[in-house]
């Protein structure tokens, strides 16, 4: 499409536009062109609009075209003639779930070509398979305010394009002229909402990415105060918008130090061809999580105020009994299956209930229906049904039809279960089921984490096993006025973890620099939001990468105290708060796991050697002072980790959450009557972990320990060993236990990814640089995880 969007209320001359057009379809078999018989499907004139779409029913059609009638000038002199870009045709069978509208500005109008050798539709063809309907509707030099111009045939230009566009996704790509032109955060702000406003009032869903990254005199000195309002909107809209692509951190670290590629044009404010090439590939990490299968639920599209309403709490007594029939239970390519579902409450609730139809990969969802705010009485069951038509490109197999139950607007998870299934064969019949052994799945696919059972499993309900490391410095750095990283945090650095085969990474955490508590430090500038958007930002982009991300609370201390080292418990100072404040942060990313405290010691490490000692240290880890058993230095402001699960609990989080045993982690188990499932804290949505630390000089550090203090509590949630660690470059240690944890299928992640002393086995630094060289210690890692299946 053309630099601008729409040539009628910007003035622009709009000579070459297609202006009066009709789609007309035949039902003509394939071979020479046909001379008549054409049907028109639709009809346009007087465009002035250098994109649209439309959706078609086609079928009994084999031939469509495009007849186009009459320019669009609106300069009669400069019309020459028209020209049509691109005109692409779409399968739209399944719906138009996967359909995109930009509302950019140059920057998104450079990015977005039409040929591009890595364009969007390359991109995503070659991550999902699927080729996205989309189109831009930029304007160069556009802010916010301009889309909200009033102009006819609705109240604002917004209103105008939103009415023609059909589709289910609207990117507002706008901030850099907003920077320039009008350096007032606030009035971007209501702007910005406004058009949000409007968007989920017309039923479609909006996704707001972070502004890009300017250096440019004058714009780049106030885009970080735009994107502080950016992130605010996240977190008041919470699951009614998407979070977009952070634009801003890859150009700045690649400006300031980074891979120095130089993303940015000459002039300091458009990207270049390599920067426009980045660009399309961040917009495509979002819309990957996006595409029919992947990871996101579809908020329902409600117009509401700004602030985010609080879920649903799950109903007192509630459980919900769901099963599903399908008939035909065979049925060829092109042929349809009825799907009928009931779903039975036992109490009286208001719920949201999502069927699925999922390909024989277990992973691709290919259609979704939904129906939000549905009110059961007690004991009540409804019924929904649906239709579902194999299409001409299903793939023969077995497919599974989910059913799942959540509070409105996918707030929170009840219940998701896979409830029945049939088979698709070719157009000569069934296909029979096969007979050959089935080969071992593959790794399950990067998705939402939750807890089923005793495993970890993502949104299509396949287990995942963690296998990462940790990654050291966001604890302390902040703390000593030295950075907040310690390292790189680019893109690069995730690559060289990632290369590794690591799939998960755990970021430890300060609690007064996330809080900005200042500790002293002469110049405060690494805590409080910048050091939450820094976070904010390394976990985005490992969450764009794929890779999992657990955030724990490592160094922290009561008021008064500095958090300049790990304390024994968490405290009743700030604890709770800085939980509910990141729990607020992450809760729209499902693939973050909160770690609420790194190694708790009650009682300072009082041992659980007689059955008296272990009560009061389990019920000191739960319920801190104000369960009376806490001795030692945090007799009094200790608090437990009961109180913690409800803060986060109480911000609407549905991450998963994690928490470590007693005697720095170690301990699980310290008898039958008093060990982690004895004490777990209670959580409603049932979405805890449990962790535990092995390294050498630690209680539990052998296979007759782990069989006898950690597989009683595999048994019954999944078990991850957040910190695997040896100071002695130990082999045969590292393989026993590693071996042993994949034995029972449980994750771990190896303490720590830092290069300090790293040739010194007793730091325990596994890489010697941060292009992932191993130190002699980490190659013991590494070469375990490339054995991995």
């Amino acid at each position: 499409m053309n630099q601008q969007y729409d040539y009628d209320t910007t003035g622009a001359s709009a000579f070459t536009l297609i202006g009066d057009y009709q789609i007309q379809a035949n039902a003509a078999a394939g071979g020479s062109f046909p001379g008549s018989g054409w049907v028109t499907l639709t009809s346009v004139s007087g465009n002035k609009k250098g994109a649209g779409m439309h959706v078609l029913d086609l079928t009994g059609y084999n031939w469509v075209r495009l007849l186009v009638t009459a320019g669009a000038s609106n300069d009669a002199a400069g019309n020459i003639g028209t020209s049509l870009k691109e005109w692409q045709l779409f399968d739209a069978s399944l719906g138009i779930s996967d359909t995109w509208f930009f509302a950019g500005d140059s920057i998104t109008s450079n990015a977005f070509g039409n040929n591009d050798a890595d364009g969007i539709d390359v991109l995503m063809n070659a991550r999902t398979g699927i080729v996205p309907g989309w189109y831009k509707g930029s304007h160069g030099g556009y802010k916010t305010d301009d889309y909200l111009v009033a102009t006819a045939p609705g109240p604002t230009r917004l209103d105008d394009y939103l009415a023609s566009y059909p589709g289910r996704y609207v990117a507002i790509a706008l901030g850099t002229n907003d920077a320039a032109g009008q350096p007032n955060a606030t009035t971007y702000d209501g702007n910005l909402r406004r058009m949000i406003d409007k968007i989920l009032a017309a039923g479609k869903v909006p996704v707001i990415p972070k502004i890009i990254y300017s250096p440019y005199s004058g714009v780049g000195v106030n885009i970080p105060a735009f994107n502080l309002k950016v992130a605010q909107i996240w977190a008041d809209y919470g699951s009614r918008i998407v979070k977009g692509p952070d634009l801003y951190q890859p150009f700045y670290d690649d400006y300031n130090g980074g891979p120095q590629t130089y993303w940015v044009g000459s002039d300091l404010l458009h990207p270049n061809a390599a920067g426009n090439s980045k660009i399309r590939e961040l917009w495509a990490n979002a819309m990957t999580a996006l595409a029919p299968g992947g990871t996101s639920p579809t908020p329902t599209p409600t117009p509401a105020p700004t602030a985010t309403p609080a879920p649903t709490a799950t109903p007192a007594g509630a459980s919900f009994t769901t099963s599903a029939s399908v008939a035909p239970t065979s049925l060829t390519v092109g042929g349809s299956t009825n799907i009928t579902v009931n779903v039975t409450s036992a109490a009286a609730s208001t719920v949201l209930v999502d069927v699925g139809v999922y390909a024989p990969d277990g992973l691709t969802r290919l259609s979704q229906w939904w129906f939000d705010n549905q009110a059961f009485a007690a004991g009540q069951q409804r019924t929904y049904t649906m239709t579902w038509q194999a299409p001409t490109t299903a793939a023969a197999g077995t497919y599974k039809v989910t059913v799942g139950v959540f509070s409105p607007a996918w707030a929170s998870l009840y219940t998701w279960d896979d409830r029945a299934t049939f088979t698709v064969g070719s157009s000569g019949g069934p296909t029979p089921a096969p007979t050959a052994t089935p080969a071992p799945p593959g790794p399950a696919a990067f998705s939402g984490l939750h807890v089923q059972g005793n495993l970890l499993v993502n949104a299509s309900g396949q287990q995942v096993i963690l296998h990462g490391v940790d990654r050291m410095g966001t604890e302390y750095r902040c703390s000593q006025d030295n950075g907040i990283f310690d390292g790189p945090s680019d893109q690069a650095s995730i690559d060289a973890i990632k290369s590794w085969r690591a799939n998960a990474v755990r970021v430890p955490l300060n609690e007064h620099c996330w809080l900005g508590i200042d500790d002293g430090a002469p110049s405060p500038q690494y805590i409080g939001e910048n050091y939450r958007l820094a976070i904010e930002g390394f976990v985005d982009r490992l969450i764009a990468s794929g890779v999992y991300v657990i955030l724990d609370l490592h160094w922290s201390a009561a008021a008064g105290q500095t958090a300049t080292d790990q304390d024994e418990m968490p405290n009743t100072s700030y604890s709770a708060s800085f939980w509910s404040s990141v729990a607020a942060r992450f809760q729209n990313r499902p693939q973050v796991i909160f770690d609420l405290f790194n190694e708790p010691i009650p009682n300072s490490n009082a041992n659980d050697n007689t059955d008296a000692a272990a009560a009061a240290s389990w019920q000191c880890w739960r319920d801190g002072s104000a369960g009376g058993t806490c001795t030692g230095t945090m007799a009094a402001n200790a608090v437990g980790m009961q109180t913690l699960v409800t803060a986060v609990r109480g911000t609407g989080a549905t991450n998963v959450i994690m928490l470590g045993g007693i005697q720095w982690a170690n301990t699980l188990w310290s008898s039958s009557t008093r060990n982690f499932l004895t004490y777990k804290p209670s959580d409603p949505l049932n979405n805890i972990v449990a962790s535990f630390h092995i390294y050498q000089n630690t209680w539990c550090n052998t296979v007759t320990c782990f069989n006898t203090e950690v597989t009683p509590i595999a048994a019954v949630v999944p078990v991850v060993a957040a910190e695997v660690g040896n100071t002695l470059c130990d082999a045969t240690f590292m393989n026993t236990a590693l071996n042993w944890l994949d034995s029972k299928q449980l994750g771990y992640l190896a303490w720590v990814w830092n290069t300090y002393g790293a040739t010194n086995c007793a730091n325990i630094m596994l890489v010697l640089d941060y292009t992932g060289t191993p130190s002699t210690y980490g190659l013991i890692y590494k070469n375990h995880l490339a054995l991995l299946p």
